[in-house]
């Protein structure tokens, strides 16, 4: 029985004892394969391992072949030791009633060692290819069995059972999974994700290894692409190369959502998924200059020219709409010296990303760091022809400006969603902000997604009012400058608003010695007696980190009624890295905290809340009383959150304690009573139920780990904690101290020290 609340469905209980049983199989074969096998080989042996291909192969043959060619070796010394016994039983015959008979001893040869590295007078090409066939058709019989037994259905409800309990997000390194994914991909799967992570070495480029196409993961994973013709999302990341992409765009022609973020993808994978090749058959022959060097590379596809692509009929993913491809690795154009392809300040009129927007005419959400360069190319490419207008709903683009804007105003009016992930300091800096009122021209857009820009013009604010009716979504992370006035004209431009984040972290905030500025520009006590009580009516949900205190949540959440989702991280620095302090206790986050805010929206609709703070000083009031306060007050609570930031040395008390009263409530941790679980089974341990859309993994946050900077910073600056009111006399000379406890009738209290605590945090 699932401890969280509703039991399991029997359909859910019966896949999870199936996939029990599989993963033991998958589990076998993988371990001895990677774990045994792989490194008992030598290095040359290894390297004919990793280059030796299975392309055009027959699994089957290879096996029967080298099965038969052992049998008749085997056979063929069997002859020979027979003969071998015959001679020197003739020679023998005269003696042996002189010698004691003795027991020949019994070979047993069912029970012979398992075979390590290349077995003596073996061919080690013949063998690692006979090894690697081995692995492939173990596989396929396992998936024809289940095929048998099982309907298409059934074992499309085995494959969302093991992703969902292997989701990426959880970083699972288990021994198996990737084995026991593939054997449930058939080809009647639809949708695939790709979520273990054992098997990424065998998809990272090497030095000294030209391709990883060969390596056994690749392998494994073509083979069974090959019969997935019925796919329709698919989700490649960290694993995708130019090969798979290529069978994809060949065998899943009716795909609509691909994500190949973190891959090795190249430009080459693109064109062969759009399913287009280079037509140089209408070029003259440039002819060789003797005072130029002539090249022996082969020849790139990407020259930054007007590109000439033909279609190749019957091939190609036409028919997709959604398409992610972040952080392509080995995506290199060599236009510029200075800058990476992720940072070059325009994209090849023949690059990949322009062959997508050409031949996917459905094609909605690009997701690419590139993606407004990627569009601008596509519109110059084709100046002597008619440009239609994409379809593109959802766009991300690193270092938007004017030009960029303008083209997209004009040849992408259906988009709705805009993200700017401006992910540097060090280049493009100029006009980090002169793009913001261009979005007036956006008649649809409605979500808007930001990092890494500050706002310190007034550029959204004066936009705000001419766009905000429209919004849904702003979403506001890695700023270190935050103005209150920002906040107040979003509440008053922005009536439909649904979801608000800000997020005032950074992952380089100790690194670089910044400073979070925070300018409290607006008086949001008077403001509370001016501002509607219909403002941020619709709002569902509020994300809110950084040293913000219990005055401007108050003025936040004022009017949100129907809020169903709260984040409050309310992190005080030290006085080194940010300009405001806490005034009172009612300023860290805790039970006054959650009284001052209360006062004016009971919050009686949350469903879900997450609450941490990840510097020491806001960590003060985090407890059992309000984490049991909080679990307890709130009778629409489904999700707590985690207590990994709190000051609670065993959460699972409290949790024990919260379940008592409200049995359905889910937490991130969740640890699991293994008394009510089934001890047999392990997958069952964790199954997480419905936890995967509720949790706060995507919030900005960095595990609890030992940080040397943290604790140097630390012996530099102070604990940066707050003191009691009676140690004021010992702390006249510390500014920083004094403008801490500038209120003589407050009293903070004790704040224990967090022992190896990193406030730095990461996003995600």
């Amino acid at each position: 029985m699932w401890v969280s609340g509703e039991p399991l469905s029997l359909a859910d209980l019966a896949g999870i004892a199936v996939l029990d049983r599989l993963h033991e199989r998958a589990y076998k074969l993988e371990n001895d394969y990677m774990c045994i096998w792989l490194p008992s080989l030598s290095t040359a042996a290894y390297n004919i391992e990793e280059t030796l291909s299975l392309n055009d192969v027959d699994p089957t043959e290879v096996i029967l072949k080298y099965t038969a060619k052992q049998e008749e070796e085997r056979r063929s010394r069997a002859r020979q030791d027979e003969q071998t016994r015959n001679r020197s039983r003739s020679r023998r015959r005269n003696r042996e009633n002189e010698r004691p008979k003795t027991s020949e001893r019994p070979v047993n040869e069912n029970r012979a060692a398992p075979l390590r590295g290349i077995p003596q007078a073996a061919d080690a090409e013949e063998y690692i290819r006979y090894r690697k066939c081995l692995y492939v058709k173990s596989i396929k019989e396992i998936k024809d069995q289940m095929i048998q037994l099982l309907s298409a259905p059934a074992m499309e409800h085995l494959l969302s059972l093991i992703t969902h309990i292997y989701r990426r997000k959880r970083e699972m390194n288990e021994m198996g999974i990737f084995t026991l994914q593939t054997m449930l991909l058939t080809e009647y799967t639809s949708e695939f994700l790709m979520n273990s992570s054992n098997f990424q070495k065998n998809f990272r480029s090497l030095i000294g290894v030209p391709c990883v196409d060969h390596r056994i993961g690749p392998t494994i994973l073509r083979s069974c692409l090959t019969e997935a013709t019925r796919l329709t999302k698919l989700s490649l990341e960290r694993v995708c190369t130019d090969s798979l992409l290529k069978l994809v765009g060949t065998v899943a022609t009716n795909i609509v959502y691909l994500n190949i973020n973190n891959s090795l993808v190249t430009d080459q994978g693109l064109l062969d998924l759009v399913g287009v090749k280079v037509d140089s058959s209408g070029t003259r022959q440039r002819l060789p200059r003797s005072c130029k060097q002539i090249s022996n590379d082969t020849e790139k596809i990407v020259k930054n020219l007007s590109p000439r692509w033909s279609k190749i009929p019957g091939v190609g993913a036409v028919n997709l709409i959604h398409f992610e491809a972040l952080n392509l690795k080995e995506m290199d154009w060599c236009l510029n010296v200075v800058y990476s392809s992720r940072e070059s300040q325009k994209v090849p009129l023949d690059a990949g990303f322009v062959a997508l927007l050409t031949f996917l005419p459905k094609l909605k959400v690009f997701k690419t760091e590139k993606g407004g360069r990627a569009v601008l190319s596509y519109v110059q490419g084709r100046k002597r022809q008619s440009v239609e207008p994409l379809k593109l709903e959802v766009l991300l683009e690193t270092h938007p400006n004017q030009v960029i804007l303008d083209c997209l105003a004009q040849y992408c009016p259906n988009i709705r969603e805009f993200r700017v992930d401006w992910d540097d300091y060090t280049s493009h800096n100029s006009g980090r902000e002169d793009w913001i009122p261009l979005l007036a021209s956006f008649p649809n857009l409605t979500h808007l997604r930001t990092s890494y820009i500050d706002y310190k013009t007034t550029h959204l604010k004066d936009t705000l009012p001419v766009i905000g009716h429209n919004l849904v979504t702003i979403h506001i992370q890695e700023i270190c400058s935050f103005h209150y006035s920002l906040t107040k004209q979003i509440k008053e431009s922005c009536p439909n608003l649904v979801k608000f984040c800000l997020l005032m972290t950074t992952n380089t905030l100790l690194g670089s010695m910044s400073e979070i500025q925070v300018e409290k520009d607006v008086d949001f006590s008077r403001e509370m007696s001016l501002a509607s009580k219909n403002q941020f009516s619709k709002l569902k949900e509020l994300h809110l980190i950084g040293p913000l205190g219990s005055d401007f949540v108050r003025y936040t959440v004022l009017g949100c009624n129907n809020l169903k989702k709260l984040t409050l991280g309310i992190e005080w620095p030290d006085p080194t890295f940010c300009n405001v302090m806490p005034n009172s206790r009612k300023d860290l986050l805790g039970r006054e905290f959650f009284d001052e805010v209360r006062a004016v929206n009971s919050l009686s609709e949350l469903e879900e809340i997450h609450l941490f703070a990840q510097f020491r000083r806001g960590s003060a009031q985090l407890d059992e009383a309000f984490a049991f306060y909080v679990g307890t007050e709130f009778k629409q609570l489904k999700h707590f959150g985690t207590f990994k930031y709190w000051n609670i040395v065993n959460s699972a008390n409290i949790i024990k304690r919260i379940r008592q009263i409200n049995k359905h409530i889910t937490f991130d941790e969740d640890p699991l009573d293994s008394s009510e679980l089934c001890k047999c089974s392990k997958l069952m341990g964790l199954f997480k139920d419905d936890k995967l859309v509720r949790d706060c993994s995507w919030l900005p946050v960095k595990p609890r780990s030992f940080s040397l900077m943290d604790q140097v910073t630390q012996i530099l600056v102070g604990p940066g904690i707050l003191l009691d009111d009676d140690d004021d006399e010992d702390n006249l000379n510390n500014s920083d101290q004094e403008s801490v406890n500038a209120s003589d009738d407050e009293d903070f209290g004790e704040i224990p020290l967090i022992a190896g605590f990193d406030p730095n945090c990461v996003i995600q």
